[in-house]
């Protein structure tokens, strides 16, 4: 929603985590990339990196969007 200039946020519909090979570090890079959003759902990636430089895991997730002025009046109607 950011790169799109839009306060919002989503709600996660399936994701993924493939361990790819594990390795014992002090921090992780995550290098997540939002592939694709329309018709309110977002589509994107990510790798997990080790302080080697090795790749540790790649993850996929779908969400439903919204604008947070959308949340707001779905709780409003709620009530």
């Amino acid at each position: 929603s950011r790169a799109a200039g839009v306060s919002g946020a989503g709600t996660s519909l399936d994701n993924s985590l493939r361990v790819v090979e594990p390795e014992a570090c002090d921090w992780v890079l995550v290098e997540a990339n939002a592939e694709a959003a329309s018709g309110g759902y977002g589509h994107g990636h990510l790798r997990v990196w080790s302080q080697s430089g090795r790749l540790l895991a790649v993850g996929s997730q779908t969400a439903r969007l919204f604008t947070y002025d959308d949340f707001v009046r779905r709780l409003t109607r709620s009530t």
